[in-house]
C-alpha cells in the first residue's frame, strides 16, 4: 500500500458502524425490539450498541494500530493460530453468529498482546487510550462477544442446538484430522500467517 493513502480515523469507523446499523439494525429489527421494550427501546438501543461495538473490538482495535490490505480477513490472520434444515431465519442467523462469536471472543483477548509483540505499531495508534484501558476493552469484548454466544445459543430449540454445535465441532475435527495425517501442512499455514503480519508492518512504515 502507498504512502499517500488515506488511513481510516475514528469518525470514518463509527459512520460505518452507524451505517451499519441503521441498515441491519433499525430497519430490520426495530419492530421485534419496539414490542420487547416499549418506551425503553432508546435506552437500551444505545446500551447494545456499545455491547456490540466491544464484541467486535478487535476490528476497532486493529485498524487503528496498522494498515492492513484484506480487511477483516488480515485482521484475523494475524491473531487467530494457523489451526484453527428446517430451521426458521432467526435460528439459521443466530447459527451463523455463534461461530462468529466465539472467534471474536478469541481475536478481542488475543488484542492484549499487540501492545507488547508489536509496541512501535501500538505507539502510533490512531486511537489514544492508555494501554490498561486497552487491555481492559479487549477482556470487556471478548466477555461480551461470550454472552452474545451464549444467549443465541440457549434461545435455539433442541435440534438447531444440535445442528450448531455440529457447525462447530464438525469443522475443527476435520482440522485436526487434515494437519494430523498431513493433507494440510501446518508450516505452510503459519508461513501465511507471517506474511500477513510482515505485510502489515512494512505498510505501516
Amino acid at each position: 500500500m502507498s504512502n499517500n493513502a488515506k488511513k481510516i480515523g475514528l469518525w470514518n469507523i463509527a459512520g460505518l458502524g452507524v451505517g451499519g446499523a441503521v441498515g441491519s439494525g433499525i430497519f430490520v429489527t426495530l419492530g421485534s425490539a419496539i414490542e420487547r421494550t416499549g418506551r425503553s427501546i432508546l435506552p437500551i438501543t444505545i446500551i447494545c450498541v456499545f455491547y456490540m461495538l466491544l464484541a467486535y473490538w478487535y476490528n476497532l482495535a486493529m485498524s487503528g494500530i496498522f494498515v492492513i490490505d484484506g480487511g477483516d480477513y488480515s485482521m484475523k490472520g494475524m491473531l487467530l493460530p494457523p489451526i484453527l434444515t428446517g430451521m426458521s431465519v432467526g435460528n439459521a442467523i443466530s447459527m451463523l453468529m455463534i461461530p462468529t462469536m466465539l472467534i471474536n471472543v478469541y481475536l478481542n483477548v488475543a488484542c492484549m498482546i499487540i501492545p507488547k509483540k508489536y509496541p512501535e505499531q501500538f505507539a502510533r495508534r490512531s486511537i489514544k487510550v492508555p494501554e490498561w484501558l486497552f487491555n481492559l476493552c479487549s477482556i470487556l469484548g471478548g466477555f461480551c462477544a461470550a454472552i452474545v454466544a451464549i444467549t443465541l445459543f440457549k434461545d435455539l430449540t433442541v435440534s438447531d442446538a444440535i445442528v450448531a454445535a455440529a457447525v462447530i465441532i464438525v469443522p475443527i475435527i476435520f482440522s485436526a484430522i487434515a494437519l494430523k495425517t498431513g493433507s494440510v501442512d501446518a508450516s505452510k499455514l503459519e508461513e501465511k500467517r507471517q506474511e500477513i503480519i510482515d505485510a502489515a508492518l512494512k505498510a505501516d512504515k
